[in-house]
């Protein structure tokens, strides 16, 4: 597939600070539900180190976009969904899975090849262009309206 096809999209993702805010808000949450249940304090404390380590990584990965994971560039086309990750200069072939789509928010779930697990694509309308938002919101809500026919 050709990347300046003229139907694919090609998504630069940013970070986005409005996500950021709510991982912190449901990490905090989280955590002081740890801290308050009845259980001994020696599970109490792993509890909460692994809900900050959480919060470190999901940071990392989807808010800020700088983990080695993090995906910092799609391309979608009719067929096939090309994914570009932080620490590699290559584009990563692999197909949509899933995406759920509001005004707010999208997710995307693509499965690339030769990975094990899907990757989960957050974006909200401060990581992107708003033009290029809304393209790839008009795209997938007539991809899944087309399928339901």
């Amino acid at each position: 597939m050709s990347i300046e096809s003229p139907d694919s999209l090609t998504i630069e993702l940013g970070p986005s600070h409005v996500l950021i805010g709510v991982f912190v808000l449901l990490h905090a949450g989280t955590g002081v539900l740890a801290v308050i249940l009845p259980i001994a304090l020696a599970l109490k404390i792993p509890l909460v180190a692994l809900i900050a380590l959480s919060l470190v990584r999901t940071v990392a990965v989807h808010g800020l976009r700088r983990g080695g994971t993090a995906v910092t560039a799609l391309l979608l086309s009719e067929e096939e969904c090309l994914l570009r990750r932080r620490k590699a200069n290559d584009w990563e072939t692999g197909r949509l899975v899933d995406s759920w789509v509001q005004p707010w928010l999208t997710l995307l779930v693509v499965r690339s090849d030769g990975q094990r697990w899907p990757t989960s694509v957050v974006i909200l309308p401060d990581a992107v262009a708003p033009d290029t938002f809304r393209r790839l919101r008009v795209r997938l809500r007539l991809k899944t309206a087309a399928a339901r026919v």
